[in-house]
């Protein structure tokens, strides 16, 4: 830079100034002649905020510069949520891009080729985002609406299709990395329900390390925190083994019996505890007998799905008929159903006492069963591992329950042991193998009279007067039960002068002729 001159002239001296755009960097490669001075001292008509200022004192001077474009300096932190499906990996990426120095039009990521980007959500600035294929490698380039810095942060949704009938899948998660950044740190946590199990292979991990302090919250509901690891540097590589548990299966069994003069009832709760993986199809077996008359539907209060269907098998294979219970979707935890029916047992014989045989019947327990692998159901063959069951018997005021367990595998408790029913029952007992019957007897029992009225104390005084007129004064101690009236019988043509009950004036109400044309009877209240 030589600038204008003056000719001429002994001497010359002046000031330099140069001023540059934001958008450049320059460098110094030649001063001669030149000393640099601060802003405050340059003169006021050629001041400029941010620029070089010089004075020199010769016209022998030179000042060689080169400029280039300032590169924009660009930080990412980088938050990836990934959750295992039924039939895919669903991906949700956090963006926070700080851009500095300088603006972008755009912002790049290399995409997995297994990843397909769904759609990405971010401020109006984004106006579109295609993913394009550039030397062999996918890109997504989300491009904004103008030259933009600062602080921008968009979410990224994918997800990679897996087989959902394969048992063991490997892969590599897919990690979107974004491209022509200085640093970024970031965070990567993996989801998966309790049906899929998780492994991830240290031996081929790389630039990762676990993080304790990581999101448990799933992007769907029913995920649960797998694995999460945290990075500062590039390449990333976390190697996993998902396999799928099988579902397991099961059952406790609640019945209670409602023992009637003339009936029994009955209500079986069969709780279903599934695990691992959800089911939408349960079956349970009744007696052959009563395989039209139960009542089947979802326990009162239960959050399950609403029942989609019942269906009765055909035909009973060895006195048993199976129901099957088809849901509107899968349910996992507990699945209570309730069976009711109405027992009528056959007539009891013999009267012994105050007694009379009225019933008995072999009360056959409706029992859990798991799945065969035929039919509706997508979960295949599931057993059922295990089986608790209890039976409590309750009972009508005026009969006596019996019963006598057949076989070895029901045993006779304490109803205060109960833990799946009332502890209000006569009789209670519990077993863990399912083929167990109770026959029950019930014994009514006559009305017999009672009498109302105990006069436990008496005492009566009587005086006679010189005209032969007697007075009487009767005092009892009684326990009636008669709440309302009491009756008392008095000689006939007795006067009645006064009636006290507790203390208590009361009076008498004539009832008519009395029980003995010889006494009047009265009613006391």
């Amino acid at each position: 830079a030589a600038g204008i001159h003056a000719l001429d002239v002994v001497r010359e001296s002046g000031q330099l100034v140069v001023a540059k755009g934001a958008d450049l960097l320059l460098n110094v490669e030649k001063l001669t002649g030149l000393t640099r001075i601060e802003e405050a001292e340059v003169a006021e008509q050629i001041r400029r905020p941010g620029s070089l200022a010089y004075k020199f004192y010769s016209p022998k001077l030179e000042l060689k510069l080169t400029a280039k474009a300032v590169e924009p300096r660009v930080l990412v932190n980088h938050i990836a949520k990934f959750q295992f499906l039924d039939d895919e990996l669903r991906s949700l990426t956090q963006l926070n891009y700080t851009i500095e120095r300088a603006g972008l039009f755009e912002l790049q990521l290399r995409v997995p080729e297994e990843l397909v980007v769904d759609r990405v959500v971010g401020p109006q600035q984004i106006k579109e985002y295609p993913v394009e294929t550039k030397d062999g490698q996918k890109i997504l380039r989300v491009v904004l609406d103008m030259k933009r810095d600062g602080a921008i942060q968009f979410n990224v949704l994918g997800h990679v299709p897996l087989d959902a009938s394969a048992t063991t899948q490997e892969l590599t998660m897919p990690l979107l990395e974004p491209l022509q950044v200085e640093r970024e740190t970031g965070q990567v946590t993996i989801f998966a329900p309790p049906a899929i199990e998780v492994v991830t292979d240290e031996n081929f991990l790389s630039g990762v390390q676990p993080e304790r302090n990581a999101d448990p919250n799933p992007l769907v509901a029913g995920g649960t925190l797998a694995s999460a690891w945290s990075f500062t540097r590039r390449p990333i590589q976390i190697p996993l083994k998902t396999t799928r548990r099988p579902t397991r299966l099961t059952a406790s069994v609640a019945t209670s019996l409602t023992a009637k003069p003339e009936t029994a009832d009955v209500r079986t709760t069969v709780t279903y505890d599934v695990q691992f993986a959800g089911l939408d199809t349960f079956q349970m077996a009744v007696p052959e007998a009563l395989a039209d008359a139960v009542q089947i539907r979802t326990a009162q209060g239960a959050t399950v799905p609403a029942i989609k269907e019942k269906k009765k098998a055909e035909k009973a294979v060895d006195g048993w008929v199976t129901w099957t219970i088809i849901l509107q979707r899968e349910a996992m935890g507990d699945v209570p159903f309730e069976i009711t029916y109405d027992l009528k047992p056959a007539e009891g014989e013999g009267k012994k006492g105050n007694a009379t045989l009225s019933w008995q019947q072999e009360l056959k327990l409706v029992k859990a069963a798991g799945l065969s692998g035929e039919g509706e159901s997508k979960a295949g063959k599931v057993e059922l591992s295990d089986v608790y069951g209890e039976i409590t018997v309750t009972k009508d005021k005026a009969l006596t329950v019996t019963a006598d367990p057949t076989g070895e595998d029901l045993e006779a408790i304490d109803p205060r042991e109960l833990s799946l029913l009332p502890q209000d029952g006569s009789l209670a007992y519990r077993y863990y193998s399912q083929s167990v019957s109770l026959k029950v007897s019930a014994t009514k029992h006559e009305i017999q009279e009672v009498v109302e009225t105990v006069v436990s104390k008496g005492l009566v005084e009587v005086v006679v007067d010189q005209d032969d007129k007697a007075s009487y004064r009767c005092r009892f101690k009684l326990k009636t039960s008669e709440r309302q009236r009491l009756r008392i019988d008095l000689p006939k043509g007795s006067e009645i002068l006064g009636v006290l009950v507790d203390n208590k004036s009361v009076s008498p109400e004539k009832a008519g002729k009395g029980s003995d044309d010889a006494f009047d009877s009265y009613f006391v209240s």
